[in-house]
């Protein structure tokens, strides 16, 4: 009792680069456009699972163009905390992830937890860093 999870379901047409999604109370991902703009995905109606019994989710849908990339994390990264107790925030991600536009999934995930581990330093994880990152 008392237990809940978020999640994110999306489908990826490869052939197309349409994605079909539906967000259960997570952290909308970011799509990183291939000039570094930043932006979060359309906010849906969906409630954390674990919660209430047979709900149902909105879907939402967009274009994934080629060289866009779509990052997915868990609250784990935006929250990793700082030797000073700050927390990495949204804000820090986007910035880390304007600075990697163009780079590979691989690269972007790398680099981001190479941003990540710059900020906390010596702080104690407290949370995991789930991160994955999609580009056509």
């Amino acid at each position: 009792q008392g237990l809940f999870v978020t999640v994110f379901f999306g489908i990826v047409d490869v052939r197309t680069g349409e994605v079909f999604y539906a967000n259960g109370g997570h952290n909308m991902p970011i799509l990183v456009g291939k000039t570094g703009r930043t932006a979060c995905l359309k906010p849906l109606n969906g409630m954390v699972m674990g919660v209430v019994p047979d709900i149902d989710f909105e879907m939402g849908k967009f274009v994934l163009e080629p060289g866009e990339l779509l990052f997915l994390y868990t609250d784990g990264v935006t929250e990793a905390m700082s030797e000073a107790s700050e927390q990495y925030t949204e804000q820090r991600l986007e910035e880390a992830l304007k600075n990697l536009a163009g780079r590979s999934s691989r690269q972007t995930i790398e680099g981001v937890l190479t941003d990540i581990k710059a900020f906390t330093g010596k702080a104690a994880q407290h949370d995991d860093t789930t991160m994955l990152a999609i580009k056509l």
